[in-house]
């Protein structure tokens, strides 16, 4: 049918919500409660969806219908209440389960290859013998390409759990194609991937999302952490770019670091009604003694603004970074019949002191354009949010209501523009398609010192020589240098270049702590909490109101 004709259809989305009354009249939400989504009273809504089922001139498929308009209904909202499809709803929830079914690989398309970056330590391609830097070719009987790669390969690798795929793989040094027999199973996604030590008192903690397992993840590395000589003093809660999760995964993290019936969040529903969320422990929490900083970015939203919002609100520490992103709005996941699912805002949060962080509805879509714009990244003074209202922390400190948490230290984003050549290699990948190309050639030289895990030792065996076999990768993908004209530069770059290779050397032998340690040094934020650390007197007096 001609779609031309569904266009004066779409005039009517909003009474087209009585699909949801029609089609899906009973629901339940993830928690098994009945809801009754229409209250059991007929419909003018409901009339009109049975009128164009029944009456419309030419035959209308109600399903695909369906499934193009209830977005267009949910706009009439606010941002975050979402529709997900039945076919979504998998690759939707995965970072909540924290893992999912697959071969464990991460790719990337390079010029007119697809070059394997990493393999999951454990995982079907590992196992198989797949290595990083490793080109995919073709799955089962279809061949890929630059072009097709990025539509038709996520599909082919995707399927149930002991079911095979053959992959065809082209290896440096290797002049035939390789075929593995890749048998997909679950994949772990790891949302606390990496801890280490800042020094011999002060550890890092990366927290990248809240979901099912987040809780046993924190608790091991932090636990990794104490028993390394000099224990831990100082804990960096890094909390940068996490979009957040689930709130009772940041009430089981936060338990480990507040006091028994502190207020972690509470939040408020259409029924006014204050809802609070307290901490309940009982045992002794493993941070108990230590000194606390969280670093945020515009990246930290939802669940992760709730876990700094709740440090600040209770003066268990310190906020270092710049003002997070903004999303105070509660989503309760309503599941239908045919498996699809509704994410309604229900309510919104409020931090243990009364700020709402939920920023403003208008120019949404460009609130990260019209940050940069003002200089906020750069400046804390470019913030011209709402500093009339103004709230009290537990020790009696001055806090504002605005859209997101802000910072009780500013620190400007670091921007590696400022190096035209740095820029280049980061927005190509550089780094980390060098690094898995050096692992996958060193395989072939010494393939026992490799599989020993002595692959990062062997390619640092002579920095300088690395160094300017990383410029010549960078040169034959179009990112040339001239000695002469970029001397300084280079010159300037040169520590930093070797760091970015080490770490990325990390992240394809999948060493998440070795590569957050390498990709974090030079780093103002985590500088200046290792600064603030340093000053006890100073941190002290910012936890304490101004007299």
């Amino acid at each position: 049918m001609n779609s031309k004709k569904y266009l004066p259809l779409r005039v009517f989305a909003v009474f087209l919500a009585g699909l949801l009354v029609g089609k899906f009249c009973f629901s339940t939400t993830r928690e098994g409660v009945g809801i009754s989504l229409f209250n059991g009273k007929p419909s003018k809504l409901q009339a009109v969806i049975n009128l164009i089922d029944n009456r419309y001139v030419d035959d209308i498929d109600i399903d695909s219908l369906t499934e193009s308009v209830i977005p267009d209904i949910f706009l009439k909202l606010d941002p975050h209440t979402k529709y997900v499809s039945s076919e979504n709803r998998d690759q939707s929830e995965r970072n909540i389960k924290g893992r999912f079914c697959g071969i464990g690989v991460e790719y990337s398309v390079f010029n007119d290859s697809i070059i394997v970056l990493y393999t999951v330590k454990g995982g079907p391609c590992q196992k198989t013998g797949i290595l990083p830097g490793d080109n995919i070719v073709s799955a089962d009987s279809v061949e890929l390409t630059a072009e097709n790669a990025k539509t038709k390969l996520p599909l082919l690798i995707t399927g149930e759990k002991g079911t095979p795929i053959v992959l065809g793989i082209k290896r440096q040094g290797v002049d035939s194609i390789l075929k593995f027999s890749v048998v997909r199973d679950d994949i772990p996604l790891l949302s606390v991937p990496a801890a280490f030590k800042r020094d011999s008192v002060t550890g890092v903690v990366k927290i990248t999302s809240f979901g099912e397992q987040t809780y046993r993840e924190f608790l091991g590395k932090l636990s990794f952490l104490c028993s390394k000589d000099g224990g831990l003093k100082n804990l960096i809660v890094d909390l940068r770019d996490n979009g957040g999760g689930l709130v009772y995964a940041v009430r089981d993290v936060i338990s480990e670091i507040l006091s028994t019936g502190d207020t972690i969040v509470y939040t408020v529903g259409r029924s006014r009604e204050k809802e609070s969320v307290l901490l309940d422990t009982v045992s002794k929490p493993l941070c108990a003694g230590m000194r606390i900083v969280c670093l945020t970015n515009y990246g930290t939203a939802s669940a992760s603004e709730i876990l700094s919002g709740a440090v600040q609100d209770n003066d268990r520490g310190l906020i270092i970074g710049r003002r997070t992103f903004g999303k105070g709005l509660v989503q309760t996941p309503f599941s239908l019949s045919d498996n699809s699912l509704v994410r309604l805002t229900t309510s919104r949060y409020y931090t243990p002191s009364g700020r709402s962080f939920q920023k403003s509805y208008s120019d949404y879509s460009s609130d990260y354009t019209n940050r940069l714009k003002k200089g906020e990244f750069d400046s804390a003074s470019a913030y011209t949010g709402d500093t009339l209202k103004v709230f009290f922390t537990k020790n009696g400190r001055r806090v504002y209501q605005g859209g997101g948490v802000m910072p009780d230290l500013f620190v400007p984003e670091k921007n590696s523009s400022k190096s035209p050549l740095l820029a280049k290699c980061d927005k190509a990948g550089l780094f980390l398609k060098f690094a898995a190309r050096k692992y996958n050639v060193l395989f072939q030289e010494d393939s026992l010192a490799v599989l020993q895990g002595k692959f990062v030792d062997t390619l640092f065996s002579d920095g300088k020589l690395l160094s300017e076999d990383f410029w010549r990768f960078a040169a034959a993908y179009g990112i040339e240098t001239d000695a002469k004209k970029d001397k300084k530069e280079l010159a300037e770059i040169s520590g930093t270049v070797l760091n970015l290779i080490r770490a990325n050397a990390c992240y394809v032998t999948g060493d998440w702590d070795g590569y957050y340690e390498y990709l974090y040094l030079d780093n103002p934020d985590l500088d200046s909490a290792a600064t603030l650390f340093a000053d006890s007197l100073r941190f002290e007096k910012m936890l304490k109101p101004e007299k």
